[in-house]
């Protein structure tokens, strides 16, 4: 036994152990990515700011806008829980938490589904194929029956890089979000949400797409939200 491992130098076995480490990589699939590193997807520094380009194909002839969305230097508490304040520069706020791993926001749903609501929009230290789902009911505008409803289901699709406005981004979380709800056929909602995160720098990009067409609610969104640039402070 000796005789047959003098034979093997620290060079060959070097060789062998690179080797194995790279088809053990190349063997790794979606399920086995590791999580994201330990970082922040969301800045609460006053005076960072975002420019977003926004193309709106909703009508079937693209409109482009751009907006700004500027860190405050405020709190406030919304049901028991700290969201810091964001100013849109076409008006009004948002309002973004984090409680461990787990960011929340205080919105209304696309397509002005309903009033503000607590929405868990993404989980970090996670892997591709985590999901979860909140449980609402709201007031739908021009729905004639009450309240409705409405499942919000989010699952992790990717983390990786992704190049949005010509800058490269790593360890980008791909959230797939979309909702359902009892009340109307599945033909009669249509809708696909995706979302992208940076570490540090929160939401890059944004495609938002949702057909109603039940009864007396009526809607078409194509929504496509990419960042232009971000400072950061």
């Amino acid at each position: 036994m000796k005789q047959i491992f003098s034979f093997i130098t620290l060079r060959n076995i070097l060789l062998l152990l690179t080797f194995s480490l790279f088809f053990a990589a190349c063997k790794k699939n979606k399920s086995e990515q590791e999580p994201p590193k330990e970082t922040n997807y969301m800045n609460i520094n006053s005076g960072s700011s975002w420019t977003y380009t926004q193309v709106d194909n909703s009508s079937g002839t693209p409109e482009i806008s751009e907006f700004t969305i500027t860190s405050t230097p405020k709190d406030t508490s919304i049901n028991g829980r700290t969201y810091h304040i964001y100013d849109y520069s076409f008006g009004g706020s948002q309002y973004l938490s984090k409680l461990g791993s787990d960011y929340f926001r205080y919105d209304t749903l696309p397509g002005g589904l309903g009033s503000h609501i607590e929405l868990l929009y993404l989980k970090d230290k996670t892997l591709p194929g985590t999901k979860w789902s909140q449980d609402f009911n709201i007031e739908v505008p021009d729905y004639p029956f009450g309240q409705v409803p409405l499942k919000v289901s989010y699952e992790i699709s990717d983390i990786g890089n992704r190049t949005v406005g010509g800058k490269n981004y790593s360890d980008v979380i791909h959230v797939h979000t979309t909702i359902s709800t009892v009340t109307i056929p599945v033909q009669n909602f249509i809708n696909n949400i995706d979302s992208y995160y940076a570490p540090e720098v929160g939401l890059i990009e944004n495609t938002t797409v949702m057909q109603i067409d039940f009864m007396t609610v009526k809607k078409n969104i194509d929504i496509k939200t990419t960042l232009k640039e971000a400072v950061l402070k």
